[in-house]
């Protein structure tokens, strides 16, 4: 695979969007970088020639990725018409486009999950019982306002110690760290 050919690609198509570009012209376009080798055969008649086979792994690749659409006209065509589709062209922007937001997730704890993990941690937590049951009562009976911002606290006193939640990730995901 050939990323440099690959983005070169992208952006032409990115140029030409939405129509779709020729086989020819692409053909061109890679024979350009990948000059033709000469055939002995073709030689005689003073033809370069160059088959098509690197540039149809390109178009496959990309086309598998859902970054371009393929179109054959004919039977016999060689080398397809291509067009940018609207995630390549989400894919070249520095923001990831609309994908980036379509296809963001959205993580949601109700009052119990977070209750139920706050609980967890302290149960874990080497606390001696008479701080540790005041804060589980709190805990029990606090409302969602509060969880959800002692939870945000809990979030950034974890991030602040980043080997600590590097390990934590690691124990998650079991892998060695």
């Amino acid at each position: 695979m050939d990323r440099e050919f690959q983005k070169n690609l992208l952006l032409f198509l990115e140029e030409r969007y939405p129509e779709f570009v020729s086989g020819k012209l692409l053909s061109s376009m890679y024979n350009e970088q990948y000059p033709p080798a000469r055939d002995a055969h073709w030689l005689e008649k003073g033809v370069a020639y160059q088959r098509p086979k690197g540039l149809m792994k390109e178009l496959d690749y990309l086309s598998g990725h859902g970054l371009i659409e393929i179109k054959y006209e004919t039977l016999d065509e060689v080398v397809p018409r291509v067009k940018l589709t609207p995630v390549g062209r989400d894919f070249l922007e520095e923001d990831g486009g609309l994908s980036a937001i379509l296809n963001t997730v959205t993580v949601k704890f109700d009052a119990e999950n977070i209750r139920g993990l706050m609980e967890a941690g302290l149960l874990r937590a080497n606390l001696p019982e008479e701080k540790r049951k005041p804060l589980l009562e709190a805990i029990k009976n606090a409302p969602t306002l509060v969880l959800q911002t002692a939870m945000t606290k809990l979030v950034e006193v974890g991030m602040a110690d980043p080997v600590g939640s590097a390990k934590a990730l690691a124990g998650v995901f079991g892998v060695h760290f």
